[in-house]
């Protein structure tokens, strides 16, 4: 079964706005890119990702600019540091390969 992907070209859009949109379509995942700026660019794109990850009801994936695409996910690698949100990391990663 295909998953549903909507898309929603914007560059101006903030991190508040983007949570809601997630929330209203019940979003398994929100995929942000981003792309080489200057430092300004890297600061606020920086300050988007970082809202978002906070308030986002789904997990973020962001893909930097001119990354491979990749059809599955065969090795995942799950950044921990054994905080209590470790083992949530871990079960999203894991999903991420059975997907695959």
């Amino acid at each position: 079964m295909l998953a549903d992907v909507r898309g929603l070209i914007s560059s101006d859009r903030g991190s508040r706005e983007l949570a809601a949109i997630a929330e209203k379509l019940d979003a398994g995942v929100t995929v942000i890119g981003t792309r080489k700026r200057h430092a300004i660019g890297r600061w606020v794109l920086g300050s988007v990702a970082g809202s978002l990850l906070r308030l986002s009801p789904s997990p973020l994936l962001i893909v930097g600019e001119h990354r491979p695409l990749r059809a599955r996910f065969n090795n995942v690698i799950a950044a921990i540091d054994l905080s209590p949100a470790a083992k949530t990391v871990l079960a999203h990663a894991q999903a991420l390969t059975s997907q695959s």
